[in-house]
């Protein structure tokens, strides 16, 4: 349960990727189409755009993974309680343990939501700011093509509306970009909790042998048990030792 949820972070991730190539191919083509206008303005712009959403990437990137390293460990430990609630409670039927499951699922859920919006907040910051920023660079052409040619006529106009149409257009699939990595970026921790996960099961994978399992000769004992259903709860059982003989079923209450 530790790596449930993962896989889907691990294929939205991947499909984030396609949608990086596609917006890859858009960004390429405007920027042609640009180049055919005025290679140095393209050129100028593709730079200023380009250092704006490195710099968001770059303020972005350690908060982003230090917030999906949370939703991962949040996740998990909801996702540990839930399974321990509706399968123990089946054997459980305690009182005192329904309340407590109740309150470590309820905290669990919380911390879970909570680093859920704090992860959608930065996610959703690289699209304003590369909007915010294209709306400068485009205001920043206007005005030096204003104290550049002033009041006169000239037959550069129409290119230069073009060109900052095409700028404006731009901001897109930029915008796309940076919004895909820093998801990306977020699932990161899931892709090694997974690595790892992996990693461990091939290595505790028992060898086949030759000897045959046999049924239970005598039963299970248990030496000096002490549970507790948290660690901040005083224990339920504490320091038991006891045999359960086969075929027999124990309870304790």
């Amino acid at each position: 349960n530790n790596v449930n949820g993962h896989p889907f972070r691990v294929a939205s991730s991947l499909t984030l990727l396609s949608s990086i190539g596609t917006n890859c191919v858009m960004l390429l083509v405007l920027l042609v189409l640009m180049t055919m206008i005025s290679w140095k303005m393209t050129l100028l712009a593709f730079v200023l755009v380009a250092g704006a959403g490195q710099a968001v990437k770059s303020i972005l990137a350690k908060p982003l993974r230090a917030i999906g390293r949370r939703l991962t460990e949040t996740s998990a430990r909801l996702y540990h309680i839930t399974f321990e609630t509706m399968n123990a409670m089946k054997l459980i039927r305690l009182s005192v343990a329904e309340r407590t499951m109740e309150k470590l699922h309820g905290k669990a859920f919380r911390a879970s939501q909570q680093a859920t919006k704090e992860l959608a907040f930065l996610q959703a910051i690289p699209a304003p700011a590369m909007n915010m920023a294209a709306g400068l660079l485009i205001c920043a052409f206007l005005f030096l093509g204003a104290a550049l040619y002033g009041d006169q006529v000239s037959d550069a106009v129409g290119p230069a509306i073009l060109f900052l149409f095409l700028l404006y257009r731009l901001v897109g699939p930029v915008a796309n970009i940076n919004t895909s990595l820093a998801r990306i970026q977020a699932n990161l921790h899931a892709f090694e909790e997974l690595e790892v996960f992996y990693r461990e099961v091939q290595a505790a994978r028992q060898p086949d042998g030759g000897t045959e399992a046999r049924d239970l000769e005598r039963g299970i004992s248990f030496e000096n048990v002490t549970f507790a259903y948290d660690t901040t709860e005083h224990a339920a059982v504490r320091n038991i030792t006891f045999t359960i003989p086969r075929g027999e079923t124990v309870a304790i209450v």
